[in-house]
């Protein structure tokens, strides 16, 4: 039903064909099955490649060097590519070509479409939630060696604190040696695969939540690429703003299981094995395995996911729609009272917006407006108000 306590939110329920994001991405994805398939296997194949380079150079690459120097420059480049042409060629119905391909892969290193992702801004989340998870598991981590053993546990730490301050004593050649030869390299394993795992994982979900999230706008930008970037974002903002728990929960609806599925990938392969080998040489290249089988995992995910986006995009064009024209009338606003346009400028401004049923000067009735913009919304399709676009291929 309508919210009649906020004329600002849009019901994107009202339509049958809104009700449900997985009902809707699965009709998708029966259209164009096969597509769907080929394009998860480039992206995952890419991803699990990165992962494979990190193994064969063991020790001489970390996870987050893979990240920072990989992911923006290879990885989000392909997986733009995929979304914007699985969507075109549901669209359109235009054919998968290597020059459409590698057309929106260089596209993306463009002003108009690398921030799609919001990799930077993605990545301090991720790293944010490394820092917390530390702080947490690695407390946690002392409590469980302290409730096994607290004086075996200061041991190992006496230990630990000595090799890292004092260097390794001469009559031992390795660590493992001297944690063997004074009975604590079991607690020292506990304390490090508790307070370490579950730190990459948070990293890994966190980043992967945000990159996702950011991934249904691909289709806004693709329909609108005469839109400046920060607008496109603005209008996002707004939207999550008037449909915060819809909005998000509709997120969740596919998201959250794309993180299950990766965390179940990676228990999997890392817990047996860290089980059947315990080791601290090599439960971190355990961690590896798992992310390795995490993100392989979701090979079989990834071709539901791209059709579950283009629903989320289906289900919000209202959404964003609503969103444009108030970022219209917020602009003008802010201009006009900032006098950074010319007359001839506002006119133009103050025309566009009362043909998109706006008042510039906030003074009609907010009912009437609403109604008139809701009728507006069917009629332009999607388009962007003032800041709108067509919905023409800007690779076609």
């Amino acid at each position: 039903m309508p919210d009649y306590d906020n004329p600002n939110v849009v019901d994107n329920d009202s339509s049958p064909t809104k009700r449900n994001i997985w009902v809707n991405g699965f009709s998708i994805y029966k259209s164009q099955w096969l597509i769907n398939w080929i394009l998860s296997f480039v992206i995952i194949a890419v991803i699990c490649a990165l992962l494979c380079l990190g193994l064969i150079n063991y020790g001489g690459y970390t996870i987050l060097s893979i990240v920072v120097i990989f992911v923006p420059i290879l990885i989000l480049p392909v997986v733009f590519s995929c979304f914007a042409n699985n969507y075109m060629m549901y669209k359109n119905g235009s054919n998968l070509t290597m020059r459409s391909f590698f057309s929106l892969f260089g596209g993306y290193y463009t002003r108009r479409y690398r921030q799609t992702f919001h990799f930077w801004k993605s990545l301090l989340w991720g790293l944010l939630a490394y820092f917390i998870a530390y702080m947490v598991f690695y407390f946690i981590a002392i409590l469980v060696c302290q409730s096994i053993d607290a004086s075996l546990y200061s041991e190992m730490n006496s230990i630990i604190n000595e090799y890292v301050y004092e260097g390794l004593p001469t009559e031992y050649l390795s660590l493992n040696d001297w944690l063997i030869e004074t009975g604590t390299y079991n607690m020292y394993l506990i304390y490090s695969v508790i307070g370490t795992v579950p730190v990459i994982l948070a990293f890994n979900m966190t980043f992967l939540y945000n990159i996702s999230k950011h991934s249904v706008s691909v289709y806004y930008r693709v329909d609108h690429p005469q839109n400046n970037p920060a607008t496109i974002s603005e209008i996002f903002k707004i939207t999550l703003r008037m449909n915060g728990a819809k909005y998000r929960g509709d997120l969740w609806s596919f998201i959250g299981p794309e993180l299950g599925i990766f965390l179940v990938g990676f228990c999997v392969v890392f817990i047996p094995l860290v089980c059947i080998n315990p080791s601290i040489d090599t439960y971190q290249l355990y961690m590896v395995y798992g992310l390795l089988a995490g993100y392989g995992l979701l090979f079989f995910f990834m071709p539901f996911f791209m059709p579950l986006t283009m629903a989320m995009n289906e289900k919000w064009s209202d959404g964003y729609q609503n969103a444009t024209l108030q970022y219209n009338q917020q602009m003008y606003q802010r201009l006009n009272a900032q006098a950074m346009y010319t007359e001839a400028q506002r006119r133009a401004m103050e025309e566009e917006m009362r043909k998109n049923g706006q008042d510039p000067y906030n003074t009609v009735n907010n009912d009437d407006q609403n109604n008139q913009n809701n009728n507006n919304d069917n009629q332009n399709n999607g388009n962007g108000g003032y800041y709108g676009g067509d919905d023409s291929n800007p690779w076609a």
